[in-house]
């Protein structure tokens, strides 16, 4: 458990220095550390939180691609 505090306190310091370089970077670098961190991090039997993730980011992605090959009319 300790592991992860750390490691969460780790993270919330990089968003905070993100942070005070540009608000909007804040979020940004949020989203990618949790994406990455749920990619990366071993999965652990009955939490399939990394495969959710995954797929909701991949169907974002196949309606952002969808509706830009669509185009604006």
């Amino acid at each position: 458990m300790l592991s992860n505090l750390v490691e969460a306190v780790g993270y919330a310091l990089v968003v905070a220095f993100l942070y005070l370089l540009w608000p909007p970077l804040a979020l940004l670098g949020a989203g990618l550390l949790l994406v990455v961190w749920a990619n990366l991090r071993p999965q652990r039997k009955g939490s399939p939180l990394a495969g959710a993730i995954g797929a909701a980011l991949g169907a974002a992605r196949s309606a952002w691609r969808a509706e830009k090959a669509r185009g604006d009319g």
